[in-house]
């Protein structure tokens, strides 16, 4: 009876000894490997060369290896996420980023010549400089800009990276990845930023010159934000239906006719078909009164134009204050569709301003896109307004500028429409801000939806 009890006793220890360290909070947690294979430049297995792998998101999670007879290498990890692999022999180097998913990874790369990565930070909408770490991640690669926000990092693989950038202030700014195209020392080739590793960007945007590139820092999007209009939910309240400003800033939206949720580029947008279909915002509560800077940003998807044979020339707005069925005009701002109108044959986008107090929102004061508006198709929209200037970005990029005599909106007790118009539209994430952005914080803006095209 004691040998039995032995026996079992010796069972029970060594099942709990080969699940030890195995088990947690009831998951499996398994050992598997990032290997791989290193040549030279000469496509020759490189032998000897140091190699390091780093996650992105914690520093402690950080190994090394060297490369043996056959340019092998290898790590054993767990922790899923984002890591950087990289080496360096002296006048050549290697860099790869990675996703660890829990399954064991092989990958091989080139070692490549080296080059100096050199630029200049700025942060979005202020003229004074601080201290920036910019770096390529999960890497010792890296450096602080200086009291001129210049920087450089040395001995860096060439080729296409991407380069984190992080935030001095989180509270205002965003870090920021950059895709940085470094296969030509004197011509490097900067486009972001962006929220997250991704895709490199298929929209390109650069700014060149020898051995600098500029990098800025996109301002947060609640920096000036004085109301957001997500469109997720239409709530309903004693048969009345109603969308409401997501930071609670402006009145409720009343909604009328038979407008309804649908897919929007991230989750639901509002559908509007017909003039009858419309959102009324009554009162902003004064956000917009007495600024001489703002910025709209909005998801547009024109379903159709709804033309008539007999309507030559229109203006229907999709998002404005405006002064609907008033003897006395006071209109501020309308982000319209166009046609014959202001010098433009074609269905264009255009973006009208006045003070509001009297003047019309007329062609002086607009600006146009130079193309017609796509049909069954969702389009990015930023418009800002900086007291000078108004800007029209679409998809990321400045499609059209023009300069205003409109220097300041005064106070305006004017409601603000969505739709009203004999025209079938989607809108989503409409945004208003008191603060004029720059096209960093655009493309910041566009790549977070997606990049949508």
């Amino acid at each position: 009876m004691k040998l039995m009890k032995y026996i079992f006793l010796l069972f029970m220890a060594l099942f709990l000894w080969s699940c030890e360290g195995k088990i947690a909070g009831g998951v499996t947690e398994e050992t598997n490997s990032i290997a791989g294979v290193l040549y030279d430049s000469n496509n020759k297995l490189a032998n000897g060369v140091p190699v390091s792998l780093r996650a992105f998101n914690d520093s402690s999670l950080s190994y090394t290896d060297t490369t043996d007879r056959e340019g092998h290498f290898n790590f054993e990890i767990k922790e899923p996420g984002f890591y950087g692999v990289s080496g360096k022999s002296l006048e050549q180097a290697f860099y790869q980023i990675i996703e660890y998913k829990g399954i064991s990874l092989n990958i091989q790369d080139t070692l490549k010549s080296i080059t100096r990565f050199s630029g200049h930070t700025k942060l979005s909408g202020d003229s004074s400089y601080q201290s920036i770490e910019i770096s390529l991640p999960g890497t010792d690669w890296k450096a602080t800009s200086d009291s001129l926000g210049f920087f450089i990092i040395d001995s860096i693989p060439m080729g296409s990276h991407f380069v984190y950038v992080k935030s001095p202030d989180l509270s205002r700014y965003y870090d920021s990845y950059f895709w940085v195209d470094f296969s030509n020392p004197d011509y490097l080739i900067s486009s972001g930023p962006l929220s997250q590793i991704e895709e490199p960007p298929k929209l390109l945007h650069s700014e060149n010159s020898q051995e600098l590139v500029s990098i800025e820092i996109p301002v947060s999007v609640e920096y000036g934000l004085v109301s957001w209009w997500p469109m997720d939910v239409l709530q309903e309240n004693s048969q009345t239906k109603y969308i409401y400003d997501a930071r609670g800033r402006a009145d409720i939206g009343v909604v009328y006719g038979d407008v309804y949720l649908d897919k929007g580029v991230k989750s639901n947008a509002l559908v509007f078909n017909g003039a009858s279909d419309f959102v009324v915002i009554e009162n902003d509560r004064g956000s917009l009164n007495n600024t001489s800077s703002f910025t709209m940003e909005a998801l547009v998807y024109i379903e159709d134009f709804n033309e008539i044979d007999s309507i030559l020339s229109y203006r229907k707005n999709l998002i404005g204050k405006l002064a609907y069925g008033e003897t006395e005009n006071k209109s501020l701002f309308s982000l319209a569709v166009i046609k014959n109108e202001c010098g433009v044959k074609q269905n264009s986008l255009a973006f009208f301003i006045a003070d509001g107090q009297g003047k019309l929102l007329d062609c002086e004061n607009a600006v146009i896109a130079p193309k017609s508006m796509p049909l069954q198709q969702w389009v990015h929209t930023i418009v800002v307004w900086d007291g000078v200037q108004i800007n029209l970005y679409l998809n990321g990029d400045l499609v059209a500028t023009q300069t205003t005599n409109i220097q300041q909106w005064e106070e305006n007790d004017e409601a603000i429409y969505f739709g009203k118009e004999n025209l079938n539209f989607k809108l989503d994430e409409v945004r208003f801000s008191i603060k004029a952005i720059s096209q960093s914080d655009v493309l910041y803006r566009y790549y977070n939806h997606g990049g949508i095209q």
